[in-house]
């Protein structure tokens, strides 16, 4: 599978396999950008940044075959590392795509997933795309908390395991601090609800549960001494992320609230 090399004033397509950002080296500070979603919400870069995260950008359009041969696993990267809520931030851009394009290629590739935030022509994208010099599809970047770019081309994509080769070595280190059992043991139920659910951990201990929406506003924040923790959010209908840390190590799952 070769990515598609597109020139946005021709529209040509041709195949090619060399292509990825050309106006940044890795190591370049990368300039700031912000774009809006299409859901309405902004992605400025160095406030994302400035948390501590690693950004990964998906350089894709809608009727680029590799890119929806390989979306869902960026999605599903999306998925397992927290929704944008943890230590890295997915972001899709396009160049020629607006907000409902961009939503019928969710709704077509997204594997089950649920698709990060994306932005395209009624978003800003395409000035964004135009200053890396993207001249091929897809093209995956990933930018480090120093605004840095650190990875230039992850290429070819065989499945998220592609992307977690890829990250640098600093983010391996901050992973590995995050233990699994932890995530295999905190539940949730139900996970559809009116916001009253249980949160179980596997023991008795302290835990600070937060939850966020998700433009990453905390919505709730608290500390709990038990392993059975009843929660009765008044938020509006949507789609939340919890996040709890207890001995020292984080994980975070999703919920619905409908009303």
């Amino acid at each position: 599978m070769k990515k598609i090399l597109f020139f946005c004033m021709a529209l040509y397509l041709m195949p090619a396999s060399f292509a990825q950002v050309s106006n940044y080296q890795v190591g370049d500070v990368v300039d700031n950008f912000t774009v809006t979603d299409t859901h309405g919400v902004e992605h400025t870069l160095y406030d994302i940044t400035a948390t501590g995260k690693y950004v990964f950008i998906d350089f894709f359009f809608r009727n680029c075959g590799p890119c929806q041969q390989t979306s869902r696993f960026f999605y599903q990267l999306y998925n397992e590392y927290g929704e944008n809520q943890e230590h890295t931030y997915m972001l899709s851009l396009s160049p020629i795509d607006n907000n409902a394009t961009i939503t019928e290629f969710e709704n077509l590739y997204s594997g089950g997933f649920t698709p990060c935030p994306a932005a395209g022509t009624e978003g800003g994208a395409p000035p964004v795309i135009s200053n890396f010099g993207v001249g091929a599809y897809p093209t995956y970047i990933i930018i480090g908390p120093d605004n840095k770019l650190q990875v230039a081309d992850i290429w070819p994509v065989s499945g998220m395991g592609s992307f977690e080769d890829a990250f640098p070595e600093d983010l391996q280190a901050i992973l590995s601090t995050i233990d699994v059992s932890i995530q295999n043991s905190f539940t949730i139920t139900p996970t559809v609800s009116n916001g009253n659910f249980n949160l179980m951990l596997s023991k008795d201990s302290k835990s600070d549960i937060s939850v966020f929406d998700l433009t990453g506003k905390m919505v709730y924040s608290n500390s709990h001494n038990t392993r059975n923790v009843e929660l009765n959010l008044k938020l509006a209908s949507g789609i939340y992320i919890v996040n709890v840390k207890a001995d020292g190590k984080t994980s975070s799952k999703k919920i619905i609230i409908k009303n």
